[in-house]
């Protein structure tokens, strides 16, 4: 009976010890999400609001041929944090082969956008494409760490529109397909460059939905 009773409680205290074990990361985690929500609220408070532009007709159309930009505006919007870093993310103990992604990129948080966000989200991105933007940014350069992430889905036509955003490098990415498709690289547009005017808005949103930013 003694045997059973000691056997019993070494079970418990091994398992006790790999509970602790396994909380510690997760609580490391909790803490360094919460620091990047603070720098990030931190690095907004400190910023003015960008003023936005009118749309610029040639940049619009460069940067987003056929009906692109047309399902942009009439499709349900996500946005997405992706990165390549650890911290702060919620998924981090899956293996890294079973964590979501949005084209290659580790995505450590997302958000479902009203209209009126998804509005304003677009009317910054149209800004920050503007040849004045570009000009005020200077070119963009040749590296690419997205850290930003845009996705439309229409779901009337199938169709859908992803942006893969480095604003750190001050260009982007562009991939579109209709239904059946969503997410897969089926076209490429290419990169575009833009200047840092919608970062501002899209941090924003992050910071209200509580979606960590992989730093």
């Amino acid at each position: 009976m003694n045997l059973v009773k000691v056997q019993r409680g070494a079970l418990v205290a091994a398992l006790f010890a790999v509970l602790a074990a396994l909380a510690v990361p997760v609580a490391r985690r909790h803490l360094e999400s919460e620091r990047l929500r603070v720098r990030l609220r931190n690095r907004l408070v400190r910023q003015s609001a960008p003023v936005l532009r009118p749309p610029d007709a040639k940049a619009l159309a460069y940067s987003f041929p056929g009906d692109s930009r047309t399902t942009l505006e009439s499709g349900e919007m996500t946005l997405f944090a992706v990165g390549v870093s650890d911290n702060g993310d919620p998924t981090a103990m899956l293996p890294i082969s079973e964590r979501p992604r949005f084209h290659n990129w580790v995505v450590t948080g997302q958000a479902r956008l009203t209209e009126a966000e998804k509005r304003f989200v677009l009317d910054s991105l149209y800004d920050a494409i503007s040849a004045q933007a570009i000009a005020a940014t200077g070119p963009p350069a040749g590296c690419f760490f997205p850290h930003h992430g845009i996705r439309s889905v229409d779901r009337r036509t199938g169709k859908w529109v992803d942006l893969l955003i480095c604003f750190g490098c001050s260009n982007g990415a562009m991939y579109r397909g209709n239904a059946g498709s969503v997410g897969v690289d089926a076209q490429d547009d290419g990169f575009w460059a833009f200047g840092p005017a919608a970062q501002y808005h899209m941090d924003r949103l992050f910071l209200k939905y509580n979606v960590p930013l992989a730093l």
